[in-house]
């Protein structure tokens, strides 16, 4: 993982795409705009992983995900929803610049590699 800070911030903020930019070691302008896809931003990032050879999973809990970095979304101390990567129970990046993270996880999503045909 390597930390790619959002660049938007409020209800139109970038998170989404700073969390999968970090999570696949990618610049941040490598990664789409989620948010400006004319559908659900979940739905936009799934169709491009998709197009890049990863499945993005979501879960209702992380019992299963020791030593595995992945997308935690829930409510953020500014008041509105918010993303970060988290791994072991820990947030280990918030791409906003203050750091402060979620106050609770919502949201699990991970981001796996499809297996390459044979």
């Amino acid at each position: 993982m390597k930390p790619v800070q959002q660049t938007r911030f409020g209800k139109s903020g970038n998170c989404i795409q700073a969390c999968v930019a970090s999570i696949l070691e990618r610049p941040l302008e490598a990664i789409p705009d989620f948010l400006s896809a004319k559908t659900n931003p979940w739905l936009a990032c799934q169709s491009w992983l998709d197009s890049q050879g990863y499945y993005l999973i979501g879960a209702s809990n992380c019992w299963m995900c020791a030593g595995i970095e992945f997308i935690a979304g829930g409510m953020g101390p500014r008041g509105i929803g918010h993303c970060v990567v988290m791994r072991d129970g820990k947030v280990i990046h918030d791409p906003h610049p203050d750091g402060r993270g979620i106050l609770f996880v919502d949201l699990y999503l991970f981001i796996v590699r499809k297996e390459r045909e044979r």
